[in-house]
């Protein structure tokens, strides 16, 4: 132990970091360096889409997209229905918004990097990424509504939300069956 001069550790000595357990060695690097290891590969990986070999598996990817998407679209909905009411604090709904916009970015960016494998999956495509360009719109016009403090604004986006969720609910059955 060394004695130890900051204003917790006052008149007491301070343990070294081996009778705590904080050093562990070689062993804790190995960890360390295999953690590191994991991550690098997972990102990688994660990267690395290839694309769909038949129609019916691009369909799927396709509706496993519209899904999540129309899951942020229906978080946003609630914070809408939330800031109608006056249900909910403005930085609560500024972040839920962001939230819900990050969240349905991410599948349109996984999925367009699919390669489809057809012309019947090309029309697919086309259809989808009408639906996830404009909800992209909509969902950062609330946000940027939002962080204005225009609750007005943002409710008035509340019908353009629902009608995207229904267009994509439509495109899932469709496609889903």
């Amino acid at each position: 132990m060394r004695p130890f001069v900051g204003d917790a550790w006052r008149g007491r000595e301070r343990p070294d970091r081996r009778s705590i357990g904080l050093d562990r060695g070689a062993a804790g690097r190995r960890v360390r360096g295999a953690g590191v290891a994991v991550v690098l590969a997972t990102l990688a990986l994660s990267g690395c889409v290839g694309s769909s070999r038949t129609d019916e598996d691009y369909a799927k990817k396709a509706v496993a997209t519209a899904d999540a998407v129309r899951s942020a679209i229906e978080t946003a909905r609630l914070g809408v229905d939330a800031a109608d009411r006056g249900r909910a604090f403005s930085p609560y709904l500024s972040r839920l918004f962001g939230d819900a916009e990050g969240d349905g970015a991410w599948p349109q960016t996984a999925f367009d990097s699919v390669q489809p494998p057809s012309e019947a999956a090309d029309a697919i495509r086309r259809e989808l990424d009408e639906l996830l360009d404009e909800a992209s719109t909509v969902l950062s016009e609330v946000r940027i509504a939002m962080r204005r403090n225009d609750i007005a604004g943002v409710v008035d986006r509340g019908d353009d939300l629902a009608a995207l969720s229904s267009e994509l609910e439509a495109f899932s059955d469709r496609y889903g069956a």
